[in-house]
């Protein structure tokens, strides 16, 4: 599978909810359209699926940020679809069109993932070693969809002297009860390291000590790795929120309301975070929430 960008003008993407199927979404169910049916109406009666593949029983959503912002939906959204999804047996992951626009080779092969149809390295054939900052942070920028994270521990899975497989872990950044957090877990786009997870993770434990959080996000996972590394889900959180003006898009952490005098053209105090975004062009986008998972000894 060939690794391009996706490249659809910011007014094509975000007018695209007039005509019903957007020009992205065309584009990607192009790469899949031999395994996969567009529009599917029937599996949720009546509610549109926009890729759907009954043999591996998997769906895709491409979301445009400006129609799915809460000018038009309800903050559940995203997350009623994935619910009514999972009550099927299907795993609904859901993209946001400049996801697909500025990261398309990473979501063409998380679908790929998902469809068996990368190409399959096994970890015993792969040394783990530890990953230096810079080359982890290029690593994720490459091959996930959520970029580089903070984190001051990073193993990885060499096969042929190329890393192949990352696991990156951190001090537990918002809940103090754990020690770490495991920040990151991929692969090399369009590979998948049978096994690569579970012999990272315990190559962790076996070197350090102490409990561990992570949370997954609903919009594209379903939580098996963390079953399969043994971890305890305890917690799954409400839907989360970013902010978004024409290409710009920034978390709710960079939008906290102490932060917005430096970051606003036009702020005022006696008004609320989302007045003063709102104020300044900004709407809300929300996701699906997290899966809370921990681990502990």
């Amino acid at each position: 599978m060939s690794k391009k960008r996706i490249n659809v003008c910011p007014k094509c993407i975000y007018d695209a909810g007039h005509s019903g199927i957007s020009n992205i979404e065309n584009i990607l169910f192009e790469e899949f359209k031999d395994l996969f049916e567009q529009s599917n109406k029937t599996v949720l009666n009546g509610k549109e699926i926009d890729m759907y593949s009954e043999e591996h029983k998997l769906a895709v959503e491409v979301n445009g940020v400006y129609w799915h912002s809460d000018k038009f939906r309800e903050r559940d959204h995203l997350l009623d679809k994935t619910l009514k999804c999972e009550q099927l047996g299907i795993t609904l992951l859901h993209f946001w069109d400049y996801e697909i626009n500025k990261k398309g080779d990473i979501v063409k092969s998380m679908i790929s993932s998902r469809l068996g149809l990368n190409q399959k390295i096994y970890a015993r054939k792969c040394v783990i070693k530890e990953v230096s900052s810079k080359e982890s942070k290029q690593f994720q920028i490459d091959n996930h969809i959520q970029g580089s994270a903070v984190s001051s521990i990073n193993y990885g899975l060499y096969y042929e002297d190329e890393l192949v497989a990352l696991m990156t872990f951190a001090k537990s950044r918002f809940n103090k009860k754990y020690d770490w957090e495991l920040v990151r877990y991929c692969n090399k786009l369009d590979l998948t390291v049978v096994g690569g997870a579970s012999k990272l993770f315990n190559w962790f434990l076996k070197n350090n000590d102490g409990s561990i959080i992570s949370y997954a996000n609903r919009r594209y996972s379903n939580g098996n790795l963390y079953h399969l590394l043994k971890f305890k889900l305890i917690d799954s959180t409400r839907p989360n929120y970013m902010y978004f003006r024409n290409n710009v898009l920034l978390s709710r952490v960079k939008c906290q309301k102490h932060k917005l005098s430096k970051l606003l053209d036009n702020f005022d105090e006696k008004m609320s975070e989302k007045e003063n975004m709102k104020n300044n062009g900004f709407d809300r986008i929300y996701d699906c929430g997290n899966y809370v998972f921990v681990f502990e000894r």
